[in-house]
């Protein structure tokens, strides 16, 4: 593994010039599913500090407010640990924070960005990347598999406030809300959203944040708040789309989700991914 890792396997603490690399879960999943793409982060970043949280494994489906607030604390004790200096506002050296997240983890992160508790972190950040994560939701263009999939589990499966979130039915409006939300992706040297053409669960529209045919005002206005400070920065923006080839197809490849989970499942696409994002790692 990592030099670093959040749930206790700490291997001391990071120099001026280290850079901390933050692992984050989707819904339903956990910190050990992200291992192949640990695995190609270390064999790549062998210096880098991997900080896997633990912390939303349990009650993943619970808002990404909370989602992100708890993400938050958990990030400054590992921090405390392993990289104090990202908490200094007045440290000199030249540690930096970056995050790779799957899924729903893309907006819990952004989420947890938002808590004053990372707000010393803010000069630091240096690469946002996330893979197949539904920035945007779920309220617009996806399949109808996917669609009657997600109606079922938010009726009769799981009480899982993320799940109607997602589904732009919650009355606060958190999908919204948080594109809008301060400090935003702005303060990323890098952002990078990685999108599989085969998911159906986070389809490339909503991976990579634009405005799909047909789409309302309200679903465009979304993609501008967030994605707008981006583009008006200092900092890089890119747009990573994974063709992904399957041996045989199945009920996963049929329903989209293999092109979803590709980036956990298959070392070529995770290796594939890191290797692409070289440079941005740097």
């Amino acid at each position: 593994g990592g030099r670093g890792n959040a749930s206790g396997g700490d291997r001391g603490r990071a120099s001026g010039g280290d850079h901390v690399v933050v692992l984050q879960h989707g819904w339903g999943a956990s910190a050990s599913d992200l291992r192949v793409v640990r695995a190609q982060l270390v064999a790549f970043f062998p210096d880098a500090l991997i900080v896997a949280p633990r912390v939303n494994e349990r009650d993943s489906g619970l808002g990404v407010a909370v989602l992100g607030a708890r993400l938050a604390e958990a990030l400054k004790e590992a921090l405390l640990r392993v990289c104090p200096d990202l908490l200094q506002t007045d440290a000199a050296g030249r540690a930096r924070l970056s995050f790779v997240a799957h899924s729903a983890g893309g907006l819990v992160v952004r989420a947890a960005l938002a808590s004053p508790l990372l707000a010393p972190t803010l000069p630091r950040l240096h690469a946002f990347v996330t893979l197949a994560s539904p920035h945007l939701g779920l309220g617009h263009g996806i399949s109808t598999h996917v669609a009657g999939g997600l109606w079922a589990l938010q009726r009769f499966v799981v009480e899982a406030p993320l799940l109607d979130e997602l589904a732009l039915e919650d009355p606060d409006g958190a999908v919204a809300a948080l594109a809008e939300a301060a400090p935003g992706l702005a303060r990323f040297r890098h952002v990078v959203l990685v999108a599989a053409t085969q998911d159906a669960y986070a389809p490339p529209h909503t991976a990579l944040a634009f405005a799909h045919p047909g789409a309302d005002d309200a679903y465009r206005s979304m993609a501008t708040n967030l994605l707008g400070p981006v583009l008006a920065g200092d900092g890089e923006f890119s747009r990573l789309v994974v063709d992904v080839a399957f041996p045989r197809t199945d009920a996963n490849t049929m329903i989209g989700r293999a092109g979803h989970v590709a980036f956990l499942e298959s070392s070529d696409v995770a290796e594939l991914v890191v290797a692409g994002l070289y440079e941005v790692f740097q």
